[in-house]
Protein backbone atom coordinates (compact mmCIF):
# COMPACT_ATOMS: atom_id res chain seq x y z
CA UNK A 1 0.00 0.00 0.00
CA UNK A 2 2.49 2.32 0.83
CA UNK A 3 3.46 2.36 -2.82
CA UNK A 4 0.76 3.20 -3.90
CA UNK A 5 0.46 6.05 -1.38
CA UNK A 6 3.54 6.96 -2.33
CA UNK A 7 2.70 7.34 -6.11
CA UNK A 8 -0.41 8.57 -5.77
CA UNK A 9 0.95 11.81 -4.38
CA UNK A 10 3.75 11.83 -6.76
CA UNK A 11 1.20 11.95 -9.38
CA UNK A 12 -0.74 14.82 -7.21
CA UNK A 13 2.61 16.54 -7.03
CA UNK A 14 3.42 16.40 -10.89
CA UNK A 15 -0.46 17.24 -12.04
CA UNK A 16 0.27 20.77 -9.79
CA UNK A 17 3.86 21.30 -10.70
CA UNK A 18 4.22 25.14 -11.60
CA UNK A 19 4.41 26.23 -15.24
CA UNK A 20 7.41 28.86 -15.36
CA UNK A 21 6.22 32.15 -16.64
CA UNK A 22 7.73 32.93 -20.49
CA UNK A 23 7.14 35.68 -22.15
CA UNK A 24 6.05 34.07 -25.57
CA UNK A 25 3.14 36.23 -24.87
CA UNK A 26 3.15 40.27 -25.20
CA UNK A 27 1.74 40.87 -22.01
CA UNK A 28 3.21 38.10 -20.05
CA UNK A 29 6.67 39.78 -18.88
CA UNK A 30 4.63 42.75 -17.61
CA UNK A 31 2.35 40.48 -15.71
CA UNK A 32 5.26 38.71 -14.39
CA UNK A 33 6.04 41.05 -12.27
CA UNK A 34 2.66 42.72 -11.64
CA UNK A 35 3.20 46.05 -13.92
CA UNK A 36 -0.28 47.88 -14.30
CA UNK A 37 1.04 50.90 -15.95
CA UNK A 38 3.28 48.88 -18.58
CA UNK A 39 0.21 46.33 -19.01
CA UNK A 40 -2.10 49.44 -19.54
CA UNK A 41 0.59 50.62 -21.67
CA UNK A 42 0.99 47.86 -23.84
CA UNK A 43 -2.83 47.31 -24.05
CA UNK A 44 -3.18 50.69 -25.90
CA UNK A 45 -0.57 50.29 -28.15
CA UNK A 46 -2.07 47.66 -29.80
CA UNK A 47 -1.36 44.15 -27.66
CA UNK A 48 -3.79 41.18 -28.06
CA UNK A 49 -5.29 40.97 -24.49
CA UNK A 50 -6.09 37.01 -25.05
CA UNK A 51 -2.26 36.47 -26.44
CA UNK A 52 -0.99 33.27 -24.77
CA UNK A 53 2.19 31.57 -24.34
CA UNK A 54 3.17 28.39 -26.10
CA UNK A 55 1.41 26.46 -22.73
CA UNK A 56 -2.16 27.86 -24.02
CA UNK A 57 -1.47 30.48 -21.02
CA UNK A 58 -3.35 33.45 -21.19
CA UNK A 59 -2.45 37.44 -19.85
CA UNK A 60 -5.50 36.55 -17.64
CA UNK A 61 -4.17 33.29 -16.15
CA UNK A 62 -0.80 35.07 -15.88
CA UNK A 63 -2.62 37.82 -13.84
CA UNK A 64 -4.79 35.97 -11.72
CA UNK A 65 -1.44 33.01 -10.65
CA UNK A 66 0.51 36.04 -9.25
CA UNK A 67 -2.52 37.41 -7.32
CA UNK A 68 -2.61 40.86 -8.99
CA UNK A 69 -6.31 41.77 -8.76
CA UNK A 70 -6.29 45.25 -10.25
CA UNK A 71 -4.64 44.03 -13.57
CA UNK A 72 -7.13 41.37 -13.78
CA UNK A 73 -9.75 44.09 -13.40
CA UNK A 74 -7.95 45.98 -16.20
CA UNK A 75 -7.73 42.83 -18.33
CA UNK A 76 -11.10 41.36 -17.89
CA UNK A 77 -12.67 45.43 -18.77
CA UNK A 78 -10.48 44.98 -22.06
CA UNK A 79 -12.38 41.80 -23.27
CA UNK A 80 -9.85 39.05 -21.49
CA UNK A 81 -12.08 35.75 -22.01
CA UNK A 82 -12.92 34.40 -18.66
CA UNK A 83 -13.53 30.74 -20.54
CA UNK A 84 -10.07 30.24 -21.87
CA UNK A 85 -8.17 27.06 -20.92
CA UNK A 86 -4.65 26.63 -21.36
CA UNK A 87 -3.09 22.92 -22.54
CA UNK A 88 -3.74 21.56 -19.18
CA UNK A 89 -7.13 22.51 -19.74
CA UNK A 90 -6.61 25.21 -16.62
CA UNK A 91 -9.02 27.84 -16.42
CA UNK A 92 -7.98 31.66 -14.95
CA UNK A 93 -10.36 30.88 -12.06
CA UNK A 94 -7.88 27.78 -11.62
CA UNK A 95 -5.24 30.31 -10.98
CA UNK A 96 -7.05 32.41 -8.90
CA UNK A 97 -8.10 29.91 -6.40
CA UNK A 98 -4.52 27.91 -6.07
CA UNK A 99 -2.91 31.32 -5.70
CA UNK A 100 -5.81 31.75 -2.71
CA UNK A 101 -6.70 35.52 -4.96
CA UNK A 102 -10.15 35.42 -3.06
CA UNK A 103 -10.72 38.93 -5.04
CA UNK A 104 -10.02 37.35 -8.61
CA UNK A 105 -11.90 34.19 -8.01
CA UNK A 106 -15.46 36.87 -7.18
CA UNK A 107 -14.58 38.61 -9.97
CA UNK A 108 -14.40 35.39 -12.08
CA UNK A 109 -17.52 34.07 -10.75
CA UNK A 110 -19.30 37.08 -11.41
CA UNK A 111 -18.29 37.15 -14.97
CA UNK A 112 -19.32 33.42 -15.53
CA UNK A 113 -16.67 31.25 -14.79
CA UNK A 114 -17.37 28.03 -14.48
CA UNK A 115 -16.90 26.55 -10.97
CA UNK A 116 -16.99 23.28 -11.99
CA UNK A 117 -14.80 23.14 -14.78
CA UNK A 118 -12.03 20.37 -14.46
CA UNK A 119 -8.48 20.26 -16.02
CA UNK A 120 -6.98 17.42 -17.40
CA UNK A 121 -6.54 15.79 -14.67
CA UNK A 122 -9.74 16.23 -12.94
CA UNK A 123 -9.42 18.81 -10.53
CA UNK A 124 -11.72 21.68 -10.05
CA UNK A 125 -10.74 25.27 -8.49
CA UNK A 126 -12.10 23.67 -5.29
CA UNK A 127 -9.54 21.12 -5.26
CA UNK A 128 -6.68 23.48 -5.68
CA UNK A 129 -8.06 25.81 -2.91
CA UNK A 130 -8.19 23.55 -0.60
CA UNK A 131 -5.18 21.66 -1.38
CA UNK A 132 -2.98 24.91 -0.86
CA UNK A 133 -5.47 25.79 2.48
CA UNK A 134 -7.09 28.65 0.72
CA UNK A 135 -10.20 28.36 2.96
CA UNK A 136 -11.56 32.42 2.44
CA UNK A 137 -11.39 31.16 -1.71
CA UNK A 138 -13.11 27.69 -0.57
CA UNK A 139 -15.63 29.66 1.03
CA UNK A 140 -16.31 32.02 -2.06
CA UNK A 141 -16.29 28.87 -4.44
CA UNK A 142 -19.03 27.08 -2.23
CA UNK A 143 -21.33 30.27 -2.50
CA UNK A 144 -21.80 29.07 -5.93
CA UNK A 145 -25.21 27.35 -5.99
CA UNK A 146 -24.07 25.06 -8.53
CA UNK A 147 -20.83 23.57 -6.89
CA UNK A 148 -19.96 19.96 -6.68
CA UNK A 149 -18.55 19.76 -3.37
CA UNK A 150 -17.77 16.14 -3.42
CA UNK A 151 -16.72 15.55 -7.04
CA UNK A 152 -13.75 13.75 -7.88
CA UNK A 153 -10.76 14.19 -10.03
CA UNK A 154 -9.22 11.25 -11.67
CA UNK A 155 -7.82 9.16 -9.55
CA UNK A 156 -10.66 9.62 -7.44
CA UNK A 157 -9.67 12.50 -4.86
CA UNK A 158 -12.52 15.58 -3.82
CA UNK A 159 -11.76 18.52 -2.18
CA UNK A 160 -11.91 17.25 1.07
CA UNK A 161 -9.41 14.65 0.58
CA UNK A 162 -6.89 17.22 -0.55
CA UNK A 163 -7.71 19.22 2.33
CA UNK A 164 -7.40 16.53 4.70
CA UNK A 165 -3.96 15.38 3.18
CA UNK A 166 -2.57 18.37 3.66
CA UNK A 167 -3.81 19.31 7.16
CA UNK A 168 -5.65 22.23 6.40
CA UNK A 169 -8.41 21.89 9.23
CA UNK A 170 -10.04 25.36 8.64
CA UNK A 171 -11.00 23.83 4.90
CA UNK A 172 -11.81 20.45 6.34
CA UNK A 173 -14.51 21.89 8.35
CA UNK A 174 -15.79 24.30 5.60
CA UNK A 175 -16.19 21.42 3.28
CA UNK A 176 -17.93 19.67 6.17
CA UNK A 177 -20.73 21.94 6.57
CA UNK A 178 -21.49 22.19 2.79
CA UNK A 179 -22.12 18.41 2.78
CA UNK A 180 -18.84 17.19 1.86
CA UNK A 181 -18.75 13.18 2.18
CA UNK A 182 -16.12 12.66 4.50
CA UNK A 183 -16.38 8.38 3.87
CA UNK A 184 -15.85 8.99 -0.02
CA UNK A 185 -13.01 6.68 -1.47
CA UNK A 186 -10.76 7.09 -4.50
CA UNK A 187 -9.74 4.54 -6.52
CA UNK A 188 -7.50 2.00 -4.25
CA UNK A 189 -10.33 2.86 -1.67
CA UNK A 190 -8.64 5.51 0.74
CA UNK A 191 -10.96 7.68 2.58
CA UNK A 192 -9.89 11.43 3.61
CA UNK A 193 -8.96 10.04 7.49
CA UNK A 194 -6.87 7.59 5.93
CA UNK A 195 -4.65 10.41 4.32
CA UNK A 196 -4.72 12.44 7.32
CA UNK A 197 -3.55 9.56 9.63
CA UNK A 198 -0.85 8.79 7.27
CA UNK A 199 0.53 11.66 6.96
CA UNK A 200 0.14 12.92 11.00
CA UNK A 201 -3.02 15.72 10.79
CA UNK A 202 -3.90 14.97 13.58
CA UNK A 203 -6.39 18.29 14.09
CA UNK A 204 -7.73 17.54 10.30
CA UNK A 205 -8.27 13.80 11.68
CA UNK A 206 -10.01 14.20 14.40
CA UNK A 207 -12.21 16.43 12.74
CA UNK A 208 -13.50 14.15 10.55
CA UNK A 209 -13.99 11.46 13.11
CA UNK A 210 -15.92 14.01 14.84
CA UNK A 211 -18.16 14.64 11.77
CA UNK A 212 -18.63 10.89 11.20
CA UNK A 213 -15.83 9.40 9.38
CA UNK A 214 -16.11 5.61 9.28
CA UNK A 215 -12.62 5.04 11.46
CA UNK A 216 -12.53 1.13 10.59
CA UNK A 217 -13.08 1.62 7.31
CA UNK A 218 -11.01 -0.94 4.84
CA UNK A 219 -9.19 0.30 1.39
CA UNK A 220 -8.49 -2.12 -1.76
CA UNK A 221 -5.41 -3.73 0.65
CA UNK A 222 -7.48 -4.11 3.52
CA UNK A 223 -5.81 -1.88 5.46
CA UNK A 224 -7.56 1.22 7.93
CA UNK A 225 -6.69 4.65 9.14
CA UNK A 226 -4.75 2.87 12.23
CA UNK A 227 -2.68 0.71 10.05
CA UNK A 228 -1.84 3.64 7.67
CA UNK A 229 -0.64 5.96 10.62
CA UNK A 230 1.29 2.76 12.47
CA UNK A 231 2.94 2.12 9.07
CA UNK A 232 3.94 5.89 8.76
CA UNK A 233 5.42 5.98 12.37
CA UNK A 234 2.68 8.34 13.79
CA UNK A 235 2.09 7.65 17.10
CA UNK A 236 -0.20 10.45 18.02
CA UNK A 237 -2.84 9.49 15.20
CA UNK A 238 -2.28 6.17 16.59
CA UNK A 239 -3.39 6.76 19.91
CA UNK A 240 -6.44 8.92 18.42
CA UNK A 241 -7.65 6.39 16.28
CA UNK A 242 -7.43 3.45 18.79
CA UNK A 243 -9.29 6.07 21.34
CA UNK A 244 -12.25 6.57 18.84
CA UNK A 245 -12.24 2.82 18.16
CA UNK A 246 -9.95 1.61 15.82
CA UNK A 247 -9.72 -1.83 15.85
CA UNK A 248 -5.54 -2.52 16.51
CA UNK A 249 -6.67 -6.40 15.14
CA UNK A 250 -7.48 -5.79 11.98
CA UNK A 251 -5.52 -7.24 9.12
CA UNK A 252 -4.97 -6.37 5.83
CA UNK A 253 -4.58 -8.28 2.94
CA UNK A 254 -1.39 -9.33 4.02
CA UNK A 255 -2.62 -10.84 7.05
CA UNK A 256 -0.85 -7.90 9.05
CA UNK A 257 -1.75 -5.53 11.56
CA UNK A 258 -1.13 -1.94 12.88
CA UNK A 259 1.36 -3.82 15.84
CA UNK A 260 3.01 -5.45 12.52
CA UNK A 261 3.54 -2.43 10.76
CA UNK A 262 4.59 -0.19 13.94
CA UNK A 263 7.86 1.49 13.41
CA UNK A 264 8.33 3.18 16.29
CA UNK A 265 8.61 2.47 20.37
CA UNK A 266 5.72 5.33 21.36
CA UNK A 267 3.56 3.17 18.36
CA UNK A 268 4.24 -0.25 19.77
CA UNK A 269 3.93 1.75 22.97
CA UNK A 270 0.13 2.77 22.05
CA UNK A 271 -1.29 -0.42 20.69
CA UNK A 272 0.32 -2.53 23.87
CA UNK A 273 -1.38 -0.28 25.93
CA UNK A 274 -4.61 -0.63 23.94
CA UNK A 275 -4.46 -3.95 23.61
CA UNK A 276 -4.01 -4.20 27.67
CA UNK A 277 -7.36 -2.01 28.27
CA UNK A 278 -9.28 -3.66 25.86
CA UNK A 279 -8.15 -7.25 27.63
CA UNK A 280 -9.49 -5.21 30.86
CA UNK A 281 -12.89 -4.62 29.88
CA UNK A 282 -12.60 -1.29 28.69
CA UNK A 283 -15.34 -0.47 25.50
CA UNK A 284 -13.44 2.51 22.92
CA UNK A 285 -16.67 3.61 20.98
CA UNK A 286 -17.03 6.52 18.26
CA UNK A 287 -15.94 9.68 18.67
CA UNK A 288 -18.53 11.03 16.10
CA UNK A 289 -20.27 13.91 17.30
CA UNK A 290 -23.01 13.14 14.55
CA UNK A 291 -25.82 11.18 14.55
CA UNK A 292 -26.62 8.76 12.11
CA UNK A 293 -29.92 10.42 11.09
CA UNK A 294 -27.76 13.21 10.55
CA UNK A 295 -25.49 11.21 8.30
CA UNK A 296 -28.44 10.08 6.24
CA UNK A 297 -29.88 13.91 6.05
CA UNK A 298 -26.63 15.19 4.84
CA UNK A 299 -26.73 12.23 2.54
CA UNK A 300 -29.94 13.11 1.18
CA UNK A 301 -29.25 16.52 0.57
CA UNK A 302 -25.99 15.73 -1.11
CA UNK A 303 -28.47 13.75 -3.60
CA UNK A 304 -31.12 16.23 -4.09
CA UNK A 305 -28.72 18.45 -4.63
CA UNK A 306 -26.42 16.71 -7.46
CA UNK A 307 -30.23 15.53 -9.02
CA UNK A 308 -31.49 19.66 -9.10
CA UNK A 309 -27.97 19.73 -10.92
CA UNK A 310 -28.24 17.36 -13.47
CA UNK A 311 -32.02 18.66 -14.43
CA UNK A 312 -30.58 22.29 -14.74
CA UNK A 313 -27.43 21.11 -17.01
CA UNK A 314 -30.15 19.12 -19.39
CA UNK A 315 -32.43 22.71 -19.37
CA UNK A 316 -29.35 24.47 -20.34
CA UNK A 317 -27.53 21.95 -22.99
CA UNK A 318 -31.41 21.80 -24.52
CA UNK A 319 -31.97 25.69 -24.90
CA UNK A 320 -28.63 25.47 -26.59
CA UNK A 321 -29.37 23.02 -29.05
CA UNK A 322 -32.64 24.71 -29.49
CA UNK A 323 -30.89 28.13 -29.80
CA UNK A 324 -28.20 26.43 -32.57
CA UNK A 325 -31.44 25.35 -34.09
CA UNK A 326 -32.83 28.89 -35.04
Amino acid sequence: MKNVFIGLLTAILLATSPVAFSADCTLCEALEYGNLSEVKKLLQGGADVNSSNMGGESALMFAAGVKNSQVTKVLISRGANVFAINKKQETALMYAARAGNTEVVKVLLEKGSEVNSKDKDGWTALMHAAREGHHKVVVELLGRPEILVSDKNTIGWTALVFAASEGHTDAVEILILQTADVNNTDVVGNTALMYASAAGHKESAKTLLEQGASVNKRNATGETALILAAENGESALVRLLLECGAKSEAKDTSRKTAWDYAKNQKTISAIRKHRNAVLQGREFKSCSKVSKQELKQREKIRKDRLKALRKIAKEKARAERKAKRK
